[in-house]
């Protein structure tokens, strides 16, 4: 008896302490689930993970990614989103979209927001163009997804946008140069043979104005007209030598160039204009600079064409400051300019160049800031009947002389072009 006594002791015993145990066991279970109820307390219920897991997804992507209700209101709005269209999150947020970009009401976006909500697919936008607060003009290729619930049940929009601006404007300037190719090739074509009849016409109308002037008996209006169509032909002659020139088929011949002769020369043909104008010309020259290397009636004609527009731009008087100076040395790679070949074998470094400047300053009426970046291109002018060649003929020929021809100006004070040609040993 006294064994089986022990035993129950025993196991009675026993039966205590795993009660104890699974008490404790209990408790801790409990602070567990406590602990994980706290941290879950801020998670999203629809997936179970982190409430800022979505949040930072978002913010990762490189895309923008807008997320809009049935009614258009802006509900999510990441980084890139704001980085493309220069709106902030905390200025959107809550807000209708077209409240914040009501000039893309008109556009077809709204109508397709409609159609994918009421459909349920997803539509793509290539090529919207936007423009932001300070007027910048963007593209962006648009997707947009229905926003879905697990029952199919559409609760809004996912727009996601790509911001494919510098695409679209290589693309634009690659169909623009393919275009003036083009148009090149055809004038290189048809230039000669129109410029022989053209030398024909003003020559018989300069040998005919010149008999009629002898002539007592001749009507002096008649001497007007045929001088107005000698004038007009040369004006035919000087676009056709622009448009050749433009299409790259004159090719540069460097012999050493008096640059103060030169530059001399082109102010005396407009010296008397300039009079006529109340125009005056000042002069400054780098003594230490004479000789340059380059082709003289190039050169000549991108000087002739930055003095007349000078003078141009100073109806009512002003000043024409021609100034030429030596620039120090700047490293360049031969390779960087497309006739380095020619200087090189002419004396200058490959790794270093020296450059001389010349600069026509006026003081005429300014050139708009929005077109500074415009006037090189080709057949875009300012000017009523102007062919839009001038300067873009003499930024092609400054640059074959490995060259650089830039602007500075602003309106109502005057404009300064700056032409950088680089000076080898004679």
């Amino acid at each position: 008896m006294a064994e089986i006594y022990v035993l129950l002791v025993v196991i009675s015993f026993a039966c205590i302490l795993a009660v104890i145990y699974l008490l404790r066991k209990v408790e801790y279970l409990n602070r567990q689930v406590r602990a994980y109820q706290a941290e879950s307390s801020h998670d999203d219920p629809s997936d179970g993970l982190p409430g800022n897991y979505n949040e930072d997804v978002l913010e990762s992507v490189t895309v923008g990614i807008a997320v809009l209700d049935r009614s258009f209101r802006i509900r999510s709005w990441n980084r890139f989103m704001a980085s493309i269209t220069q709106e902030t999150k905390e200025n959107v947020i809550g807000r209708l979209y077209f409240d914040v970009f009501p000039e893309q009401l008109g556009s077809g976006l709204a109508h397709t927001l409609q159609e994918v909500i009421e459909t349920g697919e997803t539509r793509e936008i290539r090529n919207f163009k936007h423009q932001d607060k300070n007027k910048r003009t963007y593209v962006t290729r648009k997707k947009i997804c229905p926003l879905k619930r697990l029952d199919g049940t559409v609760t809004g929009v996912i727009i996601i946008s790509e911001d494919v601006t510098d695409k679209v404007l290589l693309g634009e300037e690659l169909r623009r140069v393919e275009k003036l190719r083009a148009v090149g090739e055809f004038a290189a074509r048809i230039a000669h043979e129109i410029n022989n009849p053209i030398g024909v016409i003003s020559a018989y109308a300069e040998h005919l104005a010149e008999s009629m002037e002898r002539n007592p008996a001749c009507s002096r209006s008649h001497v007007q007209g045929l001088r107005a169509i000698q004038e007009e032909a040369e004006r035919c002659s000087n676009i056709i030598r622009n448009i050749l020139v433009f299409s790259r088929e004159a090719e540069a011949r460097l012999v050493p160039v008096d640059l103060p002769g030169l530059l001399d020369s082109v102010l005396f043909l407009i010296e008397k204009s300039a009079e006529n104008q109340g125009v005056s010309i000042e002069k400054h020259y780098d003594s230490s600079l004479s000789m340059v290397l380059g082709d003289p009636e190039q050169l000549r004609q991108v000087f002739f064409n930055l003095a007349i527009n000078a003078l141009q731009a100073m109806p009512d008087g002003g000043v024409l400051t021609v100034r030429v100076r030596r620039e120090p040395p700047v490293a360049l790679c031969a390779a960087d300019t497309p006739s380095s070949d020619q200087f090189r074998d002419r004396g200058i470094p490959e790794r270093e160049e020296q450059h001389v400047a010349i600069e026509f300053s006026d003081t005429g009426c300014g050139i708009p800031e929005q077109h500074l970046n415009d006037i090189f291109k080709p057949f875009f002018s300012t000017k009523a009947g102007g062919t839009g060649l001038g300067l873009s003929v003499s930024e092609g020929i400054v640059r074959n002389h490995s060259g650089t021809i830039t602007v500075k100006s602003e309106v109502g004070r005057g404009s300064t072009f700056t032409v950088r040609l680089p000076v080898g040993e004679l």
